[in-house]
């Protein structure tokens, strides 16, 4: 059985929106490295950043990091 996703609400994608703009955390036309691990939170983050890249002007490019935490 395939997991459905549920989209983030556009309230969600409108907070982040204002926090970044709040901090000047991104700024346009910027290359953004987002660094993702594979857990739901670097995911759940380079999604809502997908969803941000046109209205941030912002290109994305992802890099793996692994915290090396888990076992084999």
């Amino acid at each position: 059985m395939t997991k459905r996703v549920k989209p983030n609400p556009p309230e969600l994608e409108e907070r982040v929106l204002k926090f970044i703009r709040q901090h000047n955390l991104i700024p346009e036309k910027k290359l953004l490295l987002v660094a993702v691990s594979g857990g739901a939170d670097s995911v759940c983050l380079l999604h809502i950043l997908g969803q941000l890249r046109n209205e941030l002007k912002a290109d994305l490019q992802i890099v793996h990091l692994d915290h090396q935490l888990r076992g084999e």
